[in-house]
Formats: C-alpha cells, structure tokens, sequence
C-alpha cells in the first residue's frame, strides 16, 4: 500500500454533521445540548441540532387538563429549547425544535433516523454518573 493509501486507510472518519439531543428541560438535558454544539463542525452548511421533548400527557389523570395545565410545561421546555437554539446559532450551527407527543425513547430515536443524525445524545442524571456528564451514541 502507499503512502497516501496507508494515510486515508487511518485517518479518522469525519465527524457527524447533525446531532439530536432528548430534551427534558433538565440541568442534564441543558449539559447534553451544550455538550452536543461542541461536537458539531462550525461552518458546515449542514450542521443542525435537533431539541426533540417528548410529551407524554399523564395519562392517570381521571379529569381532562386545561389547555393551560397542559401547555405550561411545553411552554418551559420549549423557552429553554430556544435559549439552546440561540446558542446553536452563535455557535454558527441551524437548530430545529421538535415537540411531540410520545414515549421518549422511540421519538428521539424517530427523529434521529429522519433527520439523518450521527449522534443521539440524552443527559443522565443518575445518581452513577458523575457531575456534569451526558450520555452519548453515534448512531449508526
């Protein structure tokens, strides 16, 4: 092999362009979506963070909720989501916001796979983890 085949046979992939974070509104939540506008490539066309949150109404409830009780948390996730968007931007890096209703996991990874992402990241706030930390995959 040359030279030049041997260097491009080693040399690291590039990294992903677009990134989906499962978005709570969490201090976690928060840590993974800074942390995921670091991996992303500034100056590409491409690069975009998703903020997907999943809503999942509370289905024990015996009474149906206001349209108030049941958009104020929507409306706190999403301020938070906005404040990470602005972010993104200054950061040179598109940012989409995603709301739907749905079990958590199965929307992030829905989205991830329509939006073509690289990386799948979520906060982790379990008391195992340590301070500050996130949890992330590179899709495959």
């Amino acid at each position: 092999m040359t030279e030049l085949h041997t260097a491009a046979a080693t040399a690291p992939a590039p990294a992903p362009d677009r990134a989906v974070v499962g978005f709570d509104g969490s201090p976690a939540a928060v840590r993974a979506a800074r942390f995921a506008i670091s991996l992303l490539p500034r100056g590409s066309p491409a690069a975009t963070l998703w903020l997907v949150y999943a809503h999942q109404p509370d289905a024990r409830l015996a009474e149906p909720v206001t349209d108030e009780g049941a958009t104020s948390p929507v409306r706190a996730v999403r301020r938070s989501m906005e404040a990470l968007a602005r972010a993104a931007a200054e950061a040179g890096l598109r940012a989409e916001l995603t709301v739907r209703d749905g079990p958590a996991a199965e929307t992030v990874v829905a989205v991830a796979r329509q939006a073509g992402a690289g990386w799948i990241l979520v906060g982790s706030s379990s008391a195992r983890s340590r301070p500050g930390s996130s949890s992330s995959r590179r899709s495959p």
